[in-house]
């Protein structure tokens, strides 16, 4: 029963990060006290609600500094700490670097970034280490726009599609590198710039073709096994959950997803082994 009123609770906070969330709005939410809310955090947390909250909101600047255009100040403003500079101490004080530091760094470090908190237990994520050697693909370069924290399921789904048929068409396994940059004009968007292609040269794929060769060095990898309307959310639950957990620095370079081909996999089905490089 705690479980899943604290579950609620969070699922809450996670929806309102941006607002001003003061102790008065939780126990009107909640039900309960601060002081009984916050055993029920300590319980299972180790933070009282005010730090949960503090942290996370330092988490979403985090992002909003890495990934995209917007001011200090603004950001400060929009996760509604009281001014830039309260906003910069706190930050400081928690990654160890100031926010214009952490937005410039050429390694993206996840060590203090605070998960959202999930009291139920959820699948594990398998991964392993490994060294990466450079190799040749040949095919074509695509991109388009992706808003951070929403998912446009339809429109991801029918590009996914779009790739898989074209692997299983050649029955080949297929190749794809991808950087994401600010979008120039829109708060909260990204660039998403990818290339995808074969290491085999397919003239019937590409009749234009381009070369490309992928980066070699150290990388996570992370191996998936299930539906493409699961698939679509994977890579977010690794940046937004588990690179944190392992406090990992992300080095400069492209992610790199090389799905596999299987010919006897179920329509709506992908087998892909997905790669972020790492210090």
């Amino acid at each position: 029963m705690k479980k899943k009123f604290l579950a609620d609770i969070i699922h809450w906070i996670e929806d309102n990060i941006d607002e001003k969330i003061c102790s008065s709005t939780l126990e009107n939410i909640s039900g309960y006290t601060i002081r009984h809310l916050s055993n029920i955090f300590m319980q299972y947390t180790n933070l009282t609600p005010a730090k949960y909250i503090r942290q996370r909101k330092l988490c979403r600047a985090a992002f909003l500094l890495r990934l995209t255009n917007l001011k200090i100040m603004d950001i400060a403003y929009q996760l509604k700490f009281d001014s830039q500079q309260s906003f910069s101490r706190e930050f400081s004080k928690l990654f160890g670097y100031s926010p214009r530091q952490y937005r410039k760094s050429r390694e993206w470090d996840f060590k203090s970034l605070q998960l959202p908190i999930q009291p139920e237990n959820v699948p594990e994520i398998k991964f392993e280490y490994c060294i990466l050697e450079s190799k040749k693909y040949h095919g074509y370069r695509f991109s388009f726009e992706q808003q951070m924290y929403f998912i446009r399921e339809n429109e991801t789904i029918i590009r996914y599609q779009k790739i898989i048929d074209i692997m299983r068409k050649y029955h080949s396994d297929l190749f794809i590198s991808s950087t994401f940059s600010p979008h120039a004009q829109k708060d909260r968007h990204l660039i998403v710039n990818s290339f995808l292609g074969f290491h085999a040269k397919n003239d019937l794929l590409i009749s234009t073709d381009e070369e490309f060769t992928s980066e070699d060095g150290k990388y996570i990898k992370f191996s998936f096994n299930g539906s493409l309307n699961e698939y679509i959310y994977f890579p977010r639950s690794v940046y937004y959950y588990l690179l944190p957990k392992l406090r990992l620095k992300r080095r400069e370079g492209s992610d790199i997803e090389i799905l596999k081909y299987i010919d006897t996999a179920c329509p709506g089905t992908i087998s892909c082994d997905y790669f972020i490089p790492v210090v």
